[in-house]
Order: C-alpha cells, then sequence, then structure tokens
C-alpha cells in the first residue's frame, strides 16, 4: 500500500509538471521580453526578465533563469546598454528548450 501510493504521487506530480512545461511553451512573457528589448522599454524589459527568471527557476532551467537574472541586474546597475547583448544569450537558450520540449510533444 505504502509503495503504491508514492508511485501515485511520483506520477501526480510527474504529470504536474509535464503540464507547466506545457504552458511554459504558450507563455507569452518570453515574447514580451523580445519586444520590450526591441523597444527599449526599460521597465517592462526589468519585469519581464524578471518573471522569465523566476519562471524558468521553477522548472529547473538554470540557465535560462540566470541569463533572465542578469538582464534583470543590467537594468537594475543603470546598464542598459547591456541587455541587448544579454538578451541574445537569452534567447539563444529559450529556443534550446523550446525546441527539447516540442520533441517531447
Amino acid at each position: 500500500l505504502h509503495s503504491t501510493s508514492r508511485r501515485q504521487r511520483q506520477m501526480c506530480i510527474r504529470d504536474r509538471y509535464g503540464r507547466l512545461l506545457k504552458k511554459f511553451i504558450d507563455d507569452p512573457t518570453f515574447q514580451e521580453l523580445k519586444e520590450a528589448v526591441k523597444a527599449e522599454d526599460l521597465k517592462a524589459i526589468e519585469t519581464k526578465a524578471h518573471t522569465l527568471k523566476g519562471t524558468a527557476a521553477n522548472l529547473g532551467f538554470d540557465s535560462l533563469s540566470e541569463k533572465s537574472h542578469e538582464i534583470v541586474c543590467a537594468v537594475r546597475e543603470g546598464r542598459p546598454e547591456d541587455t541587448k547583448a544579454l538578451f541574445t544569450e537569452c534567447e539563444a537558450g529559450y529556443e534550446r528548450i523550446l525546441a527539447a520540449l516540442r520533441r517531447m510533444e
């Protein structure tokens, strides 16, 4: 009984994680960040990068979370000229994650 219960919990967690991964594919945050970078809207860049950082961290996408954090720091530290280069690095990681998630569908 105990191991069945544990297996059921693990399956439930795995299913929930799978649903979150699917939601990540359709989440608009990255596109909104991309648009903010293009428009050089620092407030939106900070907000969207911060949101992406948290979402990525919650899903275990540590590299994407770190790159997003670097963008947030660049804005907060008064280095807006760094945001485009950092975003390019962030975008590469995001695209790799998205490609992997789409292969899993």
